[in-house]
C-alpha cells in the first residue's frame, strides 16, 4: 500500500513538473538541434516556428507555459516578440546589449547560453514562469482598481444628475441606481453610464450643476 502511494506521488510530481513550451527560432542555429535538446530535458515542445502572431495563438490553444526563443543571426526573431502574458526565455550563442535590450523590452526575463545546460535551463525557465505570473497578477489588480475607480466616478456623476433632475437626496439617488441595476440585471456602472448618456442626449454636453451648489449660490449674499 505504501509503495503504491509513493509511486502515485512520484508520478504526480513528474506530471506537474513537465514543462510545455513554444519554440521560436529562425533556423539559423542548427535546425532541430534546440528542439532535440529540449526534449532530452523532458520538455514538451507543443509548437514551433518563427511567426509570432501564429505562435501566440498556438501557445494559447495548447496551454504552453512559456516561449523559448532561439536568438540566431536574424534579429527580427527578437524585435518581433509578442508573448503576451507568457514567460520568455532567450537561448543564444552570444549575449550582447544590442540583442538583450530589445528582448527585455519585449518581455524576455532570462537568457541561457547554447548548448543548453539542463539544471540551469530548468532553473531559469521556472523563474521566468514565476515572474511572468507575478507580473500578470499585478496587471490584473491594476486593471481591477482602474475599473473600480471608473465605476465610482460614473456612479457619482449619475447620482448628481438624478439629484438635480428629480430632486432626490444623495442616498435616494444611489438607491434608484441600485434598484435599476438589480431589476435589469446589469452592472451599476452600466446603469450609471446610461443615465449619463441620456442626460447628454436631452440636455447637451453641458454638465448639470448639482442642486446643493445651486442652492449655495442663491443663498450667498451679494457683495
Amino acid at each position: 500500500m505504501e509503495r503504491s502511494e509513493q509511486g502515485a506521488d512520484d508520478r504526480g510530481e513528474e506530471e506537474m513538473g513537465r514543462l510545455r513550451v513554444v519554440l521560436v527560432e529562425d533556423g539559423t542555429v542548427g535546425q532541430g538541434s534546440v528542439r532535440g535538446a529540449l526534449e532530452s530535458l523532458d520538455v514538451d515542445v507543443v509548437a514551433e516556428g518563427s511567426d509570432w502572431s501564429q505562435l501566440a495563438d498556438e501557445a494559447q490553444a495548447r496551454s504552453a507555459d512559456a516561449f523559448v526563443v532561439v536568438a540566431g543571426h536574424d534579429p527580427r526573431i527578437v524585435y518581433e516578440m509578442a508573448p503576451g502574458d507568457r514567460a520568455v526565455l532567450v537561448a543564444t550563442t552570444e549575449v550582447s546589449d544590442v540583442a538583450a535590450g530589445p528582448a527585455i523590452e519585449r518581455g524576455a526575463s532570462a537568457f541561457v547560453m547554447l548548448p543548453l545546460d539542463g539544471p540551469l535551463f530548468h532553473a531559469q525557465i521556472r523563474a521566468c514562469i514565476a515572474r511572468a505570473a507575478d507580473a500578470a497578477h499585478v496587471r490584473q489588480e491594476a486593471a481591477q482598481l482602474r475599473d473600480q475607480l471608473d465605476t465610482r466616478k460614473a456612479v457619482e456623476r449619475a447620482k448628481g444628475i438624478l439629484m438635480d433632475r428629480l430632486g432626490l437626496s444623495e442616498q435616494d439617488a444611489f438607491r434608484k441606481l441600485q434598484k435599476a441595476s438589480q431589476d435589469e440585471n446589469r452592472k451599476m456602472r452600466d446603469i450609471a453610464e446610461s443615465v449619463i448618456r441620456a442626460e447628454k442626449m436631452f440636455a447637451g454636453n453641458a454638465e448639470p450643476e448639482p442642486r446643493h451648489i445651486e442652492h449655495e449660490r442663491r443663498a450667498r449674499p451679494a457683495s
